[in-house]
């Protein structure tokens, strides 16, 4: 009698994880499916098992996996507009040790469009909860400061907590066209933005 709540279940989960993106913790999922953790925990267990997500490197949360790209069909080509930069972000990627991804803004939130096949970006689904602590989001916040959450959330103590000091970068951000990132997000990660 319990198979058809279950089954409910793992597919809000595999939703959450996809609404989330790649590094979404457990708790976070629990959180965006509404499923109790201690459910939750136990489903992701069993979708990683039969590969329908997969743990990230460092473990510290979950990304959709083969079975669940197999079920989607083949990955849709990236939107007409950019296809021309795609030979530009190759020759990039050929040229620096760092991961390049191509983002953009819809409706005033982030979408990856171009994720970097040899760097795992663990931080995806924080990138669009906490736009105030990511390069990617502080570009976004530029030009759209009404997104910035409130109150602001630390995430590591380093991030930007005070209204007016996020208003300052976001000034110098709009002025240089470049936002920058120094564990703000994460420990140990660093990275720049540019529209």
């Amino acid at each position: 009698g319990h198979e058809p709540a279950a089954v409910r279940k793992a597919l809000a989960l595999l939703e959450a994880v996809a609404q989330l993106g790649s590094g979404a913790t457990a708790r976070d999922i629990s959180r965006e499916s509404g499923i109790p953790p201690a459910t939750a925990y136990r489903l992701l267990n069993l979708l990683v098992a039969d590969g329908y997500l997969v743990r990230i490197a460092d473990l510290s949360g979950f990304a959709l996996g083969r079975r669940t790209r197999e079920l989607a069909g083949a990955v849709p080509e990236p939107a007409a507009e950019f296809r021309p930069i795609s030979a530009v972000v190759e020759e990039l990627r050929a040229r620096v040790r760092f991961g390049i991804f191509v983002a953009s803004y819809a409706d005033g939130r982030v979408r990856l469009v171009d994720r970097d096949p040899d760097h795992e970006l663990t931080s995806e689904g924080a990138i669009r909860t906490h736009l105030h602590a990511s390069a990617i989001g502080k570009l976004l916040l530029a030009h759209r400061p009404e997104l910035a959450p409130a109150p602001l959330r630390a995430v590591t103590a380093r991030t930007i907590t005070r209204p007016d000091a996020l208003t300052a970068e976001l000034t110098t951000i709009r002025a240089s066209d470049v936002a920058r990132e120094v564990d703000e997000l994460r420990w140990g990660r660093s990275a720049l933005a540019v529209p």
